[in-house]
């Protein structure tokens, strides 16, 4: 393969250094052999030195400029091309980021219909052996080795069944407890639905108000989910705190 032009085929018959720009002396500045115009270009696979290895450069950028002509453009705007790219390669990271997420999540609904299938052909308590198995939540995790693992939570609707009357016992003691202490809390004039949006209006947590009074964030927690009653101490204490709050 010979050139036409010069040794790198530069339309203006002449040298260009490793930077592009045309020189107007016909020999290679790095080992400073002269440069005939007729001279062949050396096969990418016969390359040994860098002289040659830089004929190869020059000759791409050449057929470069043959395709999409010459580009003398300020660094601006090769940063503006260099930040495009950037944003493309980043779009399609997000979208094999995304692709990956979709495929765990038809997975997932696979196995969820699978159990559920398994549940259909298997829903016999294993306590009262009566076809009233039933599930009431999910659970999903992960195994010491780093593999998903997951499963259903089960309840049995016979109300004969030990299972279901040991739920029914602890429901019922539930709202019991709430309704002691609703009542207590209404003697002892406790308005916890009062406080509870005082203190959000103020913008303090529950770990606030409880470090305030000096209970635990747990306690303070079950004062407002009504599980046990708020002495009316505590209750006047946060009620002054959260007013000057």
């Amino acid at each position: 393969m010979k050139t036409e032009n010069g040794c790198y085929n530069c339309k203006d018959g002449f040298y260009r250094d490793i930077l592009g720009t045309p020189c107007r002396y016909n020999f290679c500045p790095i080992c400073g052999r002269k440069l005939d115009k007729t001279e062949e270009l050396i096969d990418p696979a016969e390359i040994n030195t860098m002289h040659e290895a830089l004929q190869l450069v020059n000759q791409e950028r050449n057929r470069q400029d043959a395709k999409w002509g010459e580009q003398n453009h300020p660094p601006q705007y090769w940063t503006g091309i260099l930040y495009d790219n950037m944003m493309k390669e980043r779009t399609q990271v997000a979208a094999v980021a995304v692709g990956a997420m979709e495929a765990l999540m038809r997975q997932r609904i696979r196995e969820q219909i699978a159990e559920r299938n398994k549940i259909k052909d298997n829903n016999q308590c294993e306590i009262c052996r009566e076809p009233t198995k039933r599930p009431v939540g999910f659970w999903d995790g992960y195994t010491k080795d780093g593999k998903s693992t997951g499963g259903y939570l089960y309840t049995c609707s016979n109300m004969e069944c030990h299972i279901r009357q040991e739920e029914a016992k602890r429901e019922l003691e539930e709202k019991q407890r709430t309704e002691r202490a609703l009542n207590e809390n209404r003697r002892n004039n406790v308005d916890i639905h009062r406080m509870k949006r005082i203190r959000r209006l103020v913008g303090m947590t529950i770990a606030d108000c409880a470090k305030a009074i000096g209970v635990s964030p747990s306690t303070f927690s079950n004062y407002e989910k009504f599980r046990e009653p708020m002495p009316p101490q505590e209750f006047n204490k946060i009620m002054a705190i959260l007013k000057e709050g």
